[in-house]
């Protein structure tokens, strides 16, 4: 079976990556974020996004284990497994646990996480009834908690992914960079407020500058 070959915008190709870290809205920071084809690109634009107008290509090593998220029971499972509490002083998601711990995944195993197209239709606007509607299938992996610790009626999903993409927790382990960068057909390029300076759509997130 061929590879998958993945794609990540940027303005250049790393020589080294940052290792994952885990964060409030189930996205991981860190690691090497990529997407099957140029569904980021496209959510940029549809977005009006900073976005690189270049990307390079790369694929998975051989026996690199990525944990696919393609349904609710999946993404549940990792709530059961790897909680990430949050401090619930702040307010912001109080009286639940509702982040995952992608350190946690990673030091036990996993390579990775994608969350597949079927399963960002399924999990993009959060779940829309309580955590246990949604009991995982494989009950003995499944820490048991206390129900009073879900008491919001919808919980945030993957709302934070925006597109199916995938997120690997340590890319000097496991990826092979299989191009170099690519020009992106029909870049945007942004009006500047300053005479003779030109504004391109930044990698993931930042502008760049051109005198």
């Amino acid at each position: 079976m061929a590879k998958v070959v993945y794609r990540t915008y940027a303005e250049q190709i790393p020589l080294t990556f940052n290792t994952v870290r885990a964060s409030g809205i189930n996205k991981p920071v860190g690691g090497l974020w990529g997407c099957r084809n140029s569904e980021w690109w496209d959510w940029c634009q549809s977005e009006e996004f900073p976005c690189a107008d270049k990307y390079f290509e790369w694929e998975l090593k051989e026996g690199v284990n990525i944990y696919t998220v393609d349904n609710e029971n999946d993404f549940v499972m990792l709530l059961y497994r790897y909680p990430h509490v949050m401090n619930v002083t702040t307010g912001v998601v109080p009286d639940i646990v509702d982040t995952i711990d992608f350190e946690k995944m990673w030091a036990d195993g996993y390579d990775g996480i994608e969350l597949t197209e079927e399963g960002n239709d399924r999990l993009h606007f959060g779940l829309r009834a309580g955590l246990h509607d949604f009991k995982p299938k494989n009950a003995l992996t499944v820490q048991l908690v206390n129900d009073n610790s879900y008491s919001t009626p919808m919980l945030l999903g993957m709302n934070g992914w925006d597109v199916p993409s995938i997120n690997v927790f340590d890319p000097d382990k496991s990826v092979r960079i299989i191009s170099n960068l690519k020009k992106q057909k029909n870049p945007r390029i942004l009006s500047s407020p300053v005479e003779g300076v030109e504004v391109t759509l930044g990698d993931w997130g930042g502008l760049h500058v051109h005198n």
